[in-house]
This record gives structure tokens, C-alpha cells and sequence, in this order.
């Protein structure tokens, strides 16, 4: 794993090989770290590429702890990647960014196989807390719970209590607790670095 020390190196790397996308992310990554998580976060490596089978905005990969990021979330190729295309850029990739760092903070508190503890590494006690944490952060008070099997109008099936964050609310966090708009929105502003507050 990088140090502190070899920060320096691996955002110079970054400059080198993404000349405009490696520095945003590092100093997207960092602000995100001391806003969300008091710095916690160990330094990792920032790559930006294919993810797994093309169709992730993000990856984590927990074993070697880089994130990875897609391109086509800020320099989109085609009409539409995604079926997002009115809403990629730098707002949603760092709400990306910050997805992909909880995943890196829950992997240096509990392992690798931390997922282990519920159904998947969105869907446990540790993502779920986190998730109602940082959401309050964000502006949003949410409701969510491990999602369990219920039975609803008998049938049996995975169904998150009334009122709380449902399997692919979890799953896509935080982008399913922002309105529409709070991409769109951000596409005109200049800045790359998202607001901390945007109530629905």
C-alpha cells in the first residue's frame, strides 16, 4: 500500500498519464477524504479506464486497493454513454469518486472480505451505516436498513422496509439520494468539487 510519503508520486503520476483528469481526481479524492472521513483514508491509486466489463462508472478493487475510474464519466464517447449523457461530468463523478471511497474505507476497517457480514458489499451493517452517515453530511436524512428477505403480498422476496433505501438505492449511492436536477445543474457551474449540502 502507498504512504503518505509516496502520495507526492502517485499525483504525479497521475498528471503524467491524465494530464487534466489525474490531478482532479487527487484533489477530489482528498477533499472528499477530510469532508467525509477526518482523513482516514489511506492514499491509493487513482486510475482512470475500463472498469470491469465496461459498464461501472467506478471500481474498487479491495485486494489491491486502486479505484478506478471511467472515462466517459467527464469526457463522455458517443451520443450517450450509459443512457446518462445529461448528466455525466464532474458533479457525478465525484459523487462516483465518493462511492468508491467507501468502499476503500470499509476495506481498510474490516478486510477485504468485510461483505461477508451481509448479502453484498452494498447491502451489510458497515455500508449501511455509513450510508446514513454520510447522507446526513450531504444534506439527506435517509431511512435504510439491511435489505432482508420479507414476505410481501406472499411472496417471499429481498424488499427494504417501507420509507427506507431499497437493494439498488444502496447499490448506487449517492447518486439515488440526489434530485435529478443536482447533476444537471452543476454541468453550467464551473467548479468541479460538489457542494456539500443539496437538499431534495
Amino acid at each position: 500500500m502507498p504512504t503518505w510519503d509516496e502520495l507526492p508520486q502517485l499525483k504525479l503520476a497521475a498528471r503524467i498519464l491524465w494530464p487534466r483528469l489525474g490531478p482532479w481526481a487527487y484533489e477530489t479524492w482528498e477533499r472528499l477524504n477530510s469532508i467525509f472521513f477526518g482523513g482516514e483514508l489511506e492514499p491509493c491509486g487513482i486510475l482512470w479506464g475500463l472498469t470491469p466489463h465496461g459498464h461501472s462508472l467506478g471500481h474498487f478493487d479491495p485486494r489491491s486497493r486502486i479505484i478506478t475510474l471511467h472515462p466517459s464519466n467527464v469526457e463522455p464517447k458517443g451520443a450517450s454513454p450509459w443512457g446518462m449523457g445529461d448528466v455525466l461530468g464532474t458533479r457525478h463523478t465525484a459523487d462516483v469518486l465518493l462511492h468508491e471511497m467507501l468502499h476503500q474505507v470499509l476495506t481498510q476497517r474490516h478486510g477485504y472480505r468485510f461483505r461477508e457480514a451481509g448479502t453484498s458489499s452494498h447491502n451489510n451493517p458497515h455500508w449501511v451505516a455509513e450510508v446514513k452517515r454520510i447522507s446526513l453530511l450531504l444534506g439527506y436524512n435517509v431511512k435504510a436498513e439491511v435489505v432482508r428477505q420479507r414476505r410481501v403480498r406472499g411472496q417471499v422476496r429481498w424488499a427494504a422496509l417501507p420509507g427506507h433505501l431499497s437493494l439498488v438505492d444502496l447499490a448506487t449511492w449517492p447518486h439515488s439520494i440526489r434530485p435529478p436536477a443536482f447533476y444537471r445543474q452543476k454541468r453550467r457551474a464551473t467548479s468541479p468539487i460538489p457542494t456539500l449540502v443539496a437538499r431534495r
